[in-house]
This record gives structure tokens, sequence and C-alpha cells, in this order.
């Protein structure tokens, strides 16, 4: 399936699992309840694609256009994201621990309420994203553009935020016990929406 065009397929509730979808056109595609288990999706055109309820642990989506993509409750743990376009992307109520994001544009994307935990997001471009009470703890979010995101009721525990911008992010009730802050400072244990 490498390079095909399957814009507007319904792809829901099927196994794919270690497909090769590299560079296909997969507009708009529903892969709802399908099992993506180390599939490849690297380069491929996914703009308003829906991903609800799949499975996509080891998948590789690097450098694919996710633009405004629907990846609600989904298992992504150990998902690649490397240089994806996943900007105005709602990835709500879903695991990508250990996940990366490294270089990835999340800009305006909601990733509320999702599990973060180890996931590496270097380099990557987040302003404006929605990160209200997601898990971040151990995560990588060093040299990131974050301005304006919101960290509401967030774990960044012992995260590292290094060299990020950080201009005018919310951060109600964000734990950042232990985090490396913006500054390389190491917030104090029991802090909570602000770096002690």
């Amino acid at each position: 399936l490498n390079s095909a065009n399957l814009n507007n397929a319904n792809l829901s509730n099927s196994n794919l699992t270690g497909a090769d979808l590299g560079l296909a056109n997969l507009v708009n595609a529903d892969f709802s309840g399908t099992c993506l288990i180390k599939a490849r999706l690297v380069r491929s055109k996914l703009n308003g694609a829906i991903f609800n309820n799949t499975i996509i642990t080891k998948a590789r989506f690097d450098r694919a256009d996710m633009q405004i993509i629907s990846m609600n409750s989904v298992d992504g743990k150990d998902a690649h994201f490397y240089n994806a376009n996943l900007s105005g992307a709602e990835l709500v109520k879903s695991n990508f621990d250990n996940a990366n994001f490294e270089q990835a544009n999340l800009s305006n994307a909601n990733l509320s309420e999702s599990s973060f935990n180890s996931a590496d997001f270097f380099e990557a471009n987040m302003e404006n994203v929605n990160l209200q009470n997601a898990s971040l703890i151990k995560a990588k979010l060093e040299n990131c553009l974050l301005t304006q995101a919101n960290f509401s009721q967030a774990d960044f525990t012992k995260a590292s935020l290094a060299n990020s911008d950080l201009t005018s992010v919310t951060l109600t009730g964000t734990i950042l016990s232990n985090t490396t802050w913006f500054n390389r400072k190491r917030c104090k244990p029991k802090s909570i929406g602000e770096c002690l």
C-alpha cells in the first residue's frame, strides 16, 4: 500500500499490523478501531483522518502531514511522530508514553487528558497547545516553542522544559515537582502553579 491513493477510505476496524502506508494519500481516511501496531505511515498525507480508538503502538508517522486529525482514546505507546505536522490535531484521552514528537508541529493541538510520560518533544512547536490534565512525568520538552500553552492541572513531575519559550503559559494547578525549568533551574518538590 506504499504510495497508495486512499483518499476518504474507510479502513475502520481493520488489522493493519506492520502495514507500509508510507507516502500514501490518506486524507480524511477513517481508521477508527483499527490495529496499526508497527505500521509505517512515513510521509503520508493524513489531513483530517480519524484514528479514534486505534492501537498505534510502535507505529511510525515520521514527517507525515496530520493536520486536524482526530486521535482520541488511542494506545500510542512508543509511536514516532518525528517532524510530523499535527497542527490543530486532537489527541485526547490517549496514551502516548515513550512516544517521539521531536521537531513535530503541535501548534493549536488539543492533547488534554492524555499521558505523555517519558515522551520526547525536543524542538517541537507547541504554541497554543492544550495540555490540560495531561500527564508528562519525565517528559522531555527541551528547546520547544510553548507560548500561550495551557498546562492547567497537568503533571510535569521530573520533566524537562530546559531552553523552552514559556511566554504566557497557563500554569493553574500545574504540578512542577522536580521539573527542570526553562532556565535549567530545578523546581522544588512542592511546586504547584509556579516553579519554586
